[in-house]
């Protein structure tokens, strides 16, 4: 809760009595989550390299208790590290094996997180038609969830693509939507992707003209969740 409120230092104190705690108990289960989680601290705070020390060395742990949605989840996080480093091709068999153990324990939650990062992966090679798939079919389980912070990534997902195709008064609903709902939960942009936001929301201004932009994010911003996901939802492909 601390992270997702932007309070990094806080996370990081219950997380490493977390870990101390787990190693005592020679509980590698906790000790492979205490990891991920630690991991998920450095990431988010953009140091991809500690993060991948504190992934690489909870993996084998989780991998070892035959703990699937444990191996799962780090492995996506692997993949999200390979992603921002703009090395698409090596985050792709994270993100699959990822979906794949998601699957097979009826893990949703992973599932969409694990279809949301492919859809990435696929807008980063220009594969519209296959990352609007993923996108859409990650949404619909966040959606279906009611998993609010999942939604968000969806919806920016797909405001992305429609920036990509030129759909800007979209893609500015979208963000907008994603806005208010960030809002509402308090979840924070973090310092790793503040960059690429502010660019997302400024190119997408720059495109439509102040005034175009404030009335569609307006319209975005006052759209209920069931009104944006069926927007999101049903967007057309540019074939």
């Amino acid at each position: 809760m601390a992270c997702d409120q932007g309070n990094y230092a806080k996370g990081r104190i219950f997380l490493e009595e977390s870990l101390l705690l787990s190693r005592e108990l020679n509980d590698k289960h906790l000790i492979g989550y205490a990891l991920n989680h630690l991991g998920r601290i450095a990431f988010e705070q953009d140091d991809p390299l500690t993060a991948r020390s504190y992934y690489e060395e909870g993996l084998p742990l989780l991998r070892e208790t035959g703990n699937k949605p444990g191996v799962a989840w780090l492995l996506n996080n692997l993949g999200a590290i390979a992603s921002s480093q703009g090395d698409h091709l090596r985050a792709r068999p994270y993100f699959e094996e990822s979906l794949k153990l998601h699957r097979e324990v009826g893990n949703k939650q992973g599932m969409a997180l694990a279809l949301d990062n492919l859809g990435l992966g696929a807008l980063s090679r220009n594969d519209f038609v296959a990352a609007q798939q993923f996108h859409q079919e990650s949404l619909a389980l966040f959606y279906e969830l009611g998993d609010k912070q999942g939604i968000v990534y969806g919806l920016e997902g797909l405001a992305s693509l429609a920036h990509i195709q030129e759909k800007a008064e979209d893609a500015a609903r979208l963000l907008g939507t994603a806005s208010a709902l960030r809002e509402s939960i308090g979840f924070v942009v973090p310092p790793r992707e503040q960059e690429n936001y502010t660019k997302k929301i400024n190119t997408t201004r720059e495109k439509l003209g102040a005034h175009v932009f404030a009335l569609a994010w307006a319209e975005g911003r006052a759209m209920t969740l069931t009104q944006m996901a069926d927007l999101a939802l049903c967007l057309k492909r540019n074939e």
